[in-house]
């Protein structure tokens, strides 16, 4: 299983998103690089009608959540 390191400013990613309902294990890395994730984790979106979408998905509706909020 691999991991990604993202920061929420340069990535729009569903792991990153309010409507994102999963756990991909997210650990604060540091404000430059971001948050480090599991890659493969599956989760379900909410603003698709619980439509199964990976943690690197990147859609139209995203919306910040709290812990990526504090690094915008």
């Amino acid at each position: 299983m691999s991991k990604y390191t993202h920061h929420p400013k340069r990535a729009h990613n569903c792991v990153f998103c309010n409507n994102w309902i999963g756990d991909a294990q997210m650990q604060f890395k540091n404000s430059v690089a971001g948050y480090e994730y599991e890659a493969s984790a599956k989760g379900k979106c909410t603003r698709r009608n619980g439509a199964s979408t990976g943690a690197c998905y990147s859609c139209p509706s995203y919306e910040p959540s709290m812990d990526a909020r504090k690094l915008l």
